[in-house]
């Protein structure tokens, strides 16, 4: 043996002897020199982890095949880590006719240059290969069964995101790196191609050292020794991740595009039913004098029935996110004004502490930034059941624009003192429909707040630790302080009206417990009502008797609502509209109507409202 030793390595060209498997057994000085590793190194190890990801040997599946039938073979190969081509022979090793492994000579040439073009496109050929392994994310890879080692090319390491010097075996990668609820059936699948000559093709969860979620696809077949005995898998595996996430947000998209038809729907109908009790509120309050159980009851009626509001709104909201109207809000003031309703949101058991510097102003829709903090509030209400601290943040800061230039922003910090969250439920807070409440929640509020700030061309996050609170970070584009207008509180809605007596109205209104109630009310205030249930009889009804105003459902069963009103404006363009519906398509009448002969009302409403909007119709 020492002979035989010292005769390859009096040889200058590279000799290497393997088994079956591409286990190294020879390796003598030529190959050393080669390939710059000593025999010691890499005798025992697999041929393709020994050889640079770019040598031709590195990938020996396909060959050995070829030199198990029996098939020598031979060509010239750049080994682009040595700079020139080597001859390269592989043949296999017999004994007693039977082949046990396989022997490969390299021999430098020195000079050589392969037809003219052939070299440039053989390099093209691989580097297109690899970009093309690259951009699909696939990779080739080999289970060496006898010693349970997983060989791969380059990109499969890359796809990993594994050092190439650790090594790694199927037992450690099922143990380690695939996701637990995956494991059994990865590791079924392998047992099943190895012992049942089933194919591969398993998808699982793959996390990797740095902890990131990757989703492969894996393919693969049996590989038989000349006795049949089974030595390896080898197949392809790809990384779908990107593509599953595509694929999620698309069936995302497709139940949000349902939720708008559906929300639309049921808002129409729930905000019917809430309207056909605040009417008989309104008269309960007028009419209860002294009597204390109405005194108790009509308010909290009035309560129910504003909750059920807020939440068709919520839902409203997401499906159909307003376009905000965006001006110069002073931070300061537009938080100190609102205090008051953080306080009463976050509870007598929480401390609110709310700090800015005076100067900051932002450019925001101030109404739409309200119902986001006021979400981000309640949220936090609920994450501290026996109280805490919560304290709202204003500093200056950086954003970059659409234009990927940093502007001037304003940093908001809303920190509670709660229970916090877990890092797996911190990734999906602001998709839809993901809520960690058992009762009351509708997995919207930090969807809704998510798209608001993304319309102010602004960012939202948040940070948690299970039990030491969460901190949600809102940045937004500022303003110059000279544009900076203190907000503008509401204008108080009238107790009374001034309406004169003898106004009359029409109302176009197919819901009888809407109907009614809105009649009954509207003649407590001494306002006659000529009520019309379907919209074929509104024209006529017109025509017969003019009224003042127009009280007007879209939401006919007989005709369509804009096309009546397109008729109606048409005949008398300076007769008051008011729009009473429940769809919440504000925008869209916008659009289609206007003017200040135009009104318009999202059901349930109270009647001082009602009655407020008729006065400004009416002048």
């Amino acid at each position: 043996m020492f002979a035989a030793d010292t005769l390859l390595d009096s040889i200058s060209q590279a000799v290497i002897a393997t088994d079956l498997e591409g286990t190294i057994t020879s390796w003598n000085h030529g190959a050393q020199e080669l390939y710059g590793k000593s025999a010691s190194a890499v005798i025992g190890r697999l041929l393709g982890e020994v050889v640079p990801k770019d040598d031709p040997l590195a990938e020996p599946s396909q060959l050995f095949e070829e030199l198990r039938a029996g098939r020598s073979w031979s060509g010239a190969r750049r080994v682009d880590h040595q700079g020139g081509f080597v001859f390269l022979t592989a043949a296999p090793i017999r004994e007693n006719a039977v082949v046990s492994g396989f022997v490969i000579v390299g021999t430098p040439l020195d000079g050589f240059e392969p037809p003219a073009g052939e070299s440039e496109r053989l390099r093209q050929r691989e580097a297109q290969l690899r970009q093309a392994q690259q951009t699909a994310r696939i990779a080739s890879w080999g289970w060496h069964i006898p010693s349970d080692a997983i060989e791969g090319s380059a990109e499969l390491l890359e796809i990993l995101d594994l050092d190439p010097a650790g090594g790694l075996t199927l037992s450690e990668l099922l143990a380690k790196y695939v996701h637990p609820d995956d494991r059994d059936r990865l590791a079924a699948a392998c047992e099943a191609a190895r012992a049942e000559d089933l194919p591969l093709d398993v998808e699982h969860r793959f996390r990797t050292p740095a902890g990131n979620e990757r989703v492969l696809h894996l393919r693969g077949q049996r590989v038989l020794d000349q006795r049949g005995n089974a030595v390896r898998i080898a197949g392809v595996v790809q990384d779908v991740t990107e593509r599953r996430r595509l694929e999620n947000r698309l069936l995302q998209a497709e139940r949000v595009s349902s939720l708008g038809r559906l929300a639309a729907s049921v808002a129409h109908e729930f905000n019917n039913v809430l309207m056909g009790i605040q009417p008989f509120v309104d008269l309960l309050k007028r009419k209860a004098g002294s009597d204390p159980t109405v005194q108790l009851a009509a308010p909290r009626i009035a309560d129910a029935v504003a909750r059920g509001k807020r939440i068709t709104q919520e839902i409203l909201r997401f499906t159909r996110i307003a376009e905000p109207s965006r001006v110069a809000v002073n931070v300061a003031e537009w938080l100190q004004a609102f205090q008051p309703e953080l306080e009463q949101l976050a509870g007598p058991a929480v401390t609110v502490t709310i700090e800015s510097d005076p100067s900051l102003t932002m450019l925001a829709d101030a109404h739409q930034l309200r119902q986001v903090f006021a979400n981000l509030v309640v949220n936090a209400h609920h994450a501290m059941p026996n109280g805490g601290r919560l304290e709202v943040r204003a500093a200056a800061d950086t954003l970059r624009n659409a234009n990927d230039r940093p502007i001037d922003a304003v940093h908001f910090t809303i920190a509670d003192t709660g229970i916090g969250m877990p890092q797996e439920t911190l990734r999906y807070i602001f998709e839809p429909l993901f809520t960690t409440r058992k009762f009351g929640g509708t997995g919207l509020g930090l969807a809704v707040a998510s798209q608001v700030v993304q319309q102010h061309e602004g960012h939202i996050f948040a940070e948690s630790t299970l039990g030491e609170g969460t901190t949600f970070h809102i940045v937004l584009p500022a303003s110059e302080p000279a544009m900076a207008a203190p907000p503008r509180k509401q204008p108080a809605r009238p107790r009374g009206h001034t309406l004169p007596a003898g106004t009359h109205v029409m109302m176009i209104e197919d819901d009888d417990s809407v109907g009614t109630g809105l009649a009954a009310l509207l003649d407590f205030e001494g306002i006659s009502v000529d009520w019309v249930r379907l919209g074929a009889e509104a024209v006529a009804r017109i025509t017969a008797r003019m009224p003042d105003a127009v009280i007007f459902d879209l939401g006919l069963p007989d005709v369509d609502g804009l096309t009546l009103y397109d008729e109606i404006a048409s005949r008398w363009p300076d007769l008051p509209v008011l729009f009473s519906t429940g769809h919440g398509d504000e925008n869209l009448l916008k659009n289609h109507v206007g003017g200040k002969h135009v009104g318009y009302l999202q059901k349930p409403y109270a009647s001082d409202v009602l009655l407020a909007e008729l006065e400004m119709l009416l002048g």
